[in-house]
């Protein structure tokens, strides 16, 4: 081995180099000669102190050298634990949140439909269009909505004095409700069409929109509307529809 020192080959177990008489100090292990007091070993990281104090020779760098390779091992198993826990709750939440969100949109569909038809009751039209209108945002496909939405939309007032878009739109909401329900038939959402066609397009002479007029009033004409019916139709103010009024007695 070669003095720590002056790095002069000196005998294996010297206990002094015999060139520059510094004290030798070997590694139980891979007898390097090492600096005294040196705590590791440079070559194999064998424990010298642990060596010194009477730990059995060639324990020191097994000791060592095991103890990092633990220590490596645990931090690794707990980094992936960690990871895998931590994906655990990102997906319990989202899952929460997405069950939430959805429990949340018909929840409040069904508030803005109950507070539209509150609304309804008072005669507050504007209020009423903007709760329906939120409705039937929230459940596109809720018909209920649409139709009470149109319901706000012509109450109040004279169909003659609602401006011509705003008839278009409901006409159009109105008959893509009646489609989805098979067709004209005995049922609100055609009469209220039916109420719209005649009492609207035939008094200003101008070409309606949607399924035959004619059509629509046979669909209807044994349709008596039940009272709750009856009560949401009575907000609408008819001009000269004394065809229709009948439904309304």
């Amino acid at each position: 081995m070669k003095c720590w020192k002056c790095e002069q080959e000196i005998p294996v177990g010297a206990k002094f180099c015999p060139e520059c008489a510094e004290k030798q100090v070997a590694c139980p292990s891979c007898k390097t000669a090492v600096r005294p007091n040196t705590k590791f070993c440079p070559e194999c990281a064998a424990n010298l102190i642990a060596a010194e104090s009477g730990s059995p020779k060639g324990m020191a760098s097994s000791v060592a050298i095991n103890d990092s390779a633990i220590r490596e091992f645990n931090q690794t198993n707990i980094a992936s634990q960690t990871n895998v826990q931590t994906q655990n709750v990102i997906a319990q939440q989202t899952n929460i949140t997405n069950a939430f969100t959805e429990k949340s949109l018909e929840d409040r569909g069904r508030e803005a439909l109950t507070a539209g038809l509150q609304s309804l009751q008072r005669r507050d039209y504007v209020a009423a269009g903007r709760s329906f209108d939120e409705a039937r945002t929230l459940d596109p496909a809720n018909d209920d909505a649409v139709v009470c939405y149109s319901l706000a939309a012509l109450a109040g007032k004279p169909l003659g004095q609602i401006p011509s878009a705003t008839v278009d739109e409901i006409t159009d909401l109105l008959c893509q409700v009646v489609t989805n329900n098979g067709g004209p038939g005995p049922n609100l959402p055609t009469l209220l069409l039916a109420i719209v066609r005649y009492d609207y397009y035939r008094q200003k002479g101008v070409s309606c929109r949607g399924p035959d007029t004619q059509a629509i009033l046979a669909s209807v004409a044994s349709y008596r509307p039940p009272s709750e019916e009856k009560m949401m139709l009575k907000h609408l103010r008819l001009s000269t529809g004394a065809a229709l009024r009948f439904y309304l007695a």
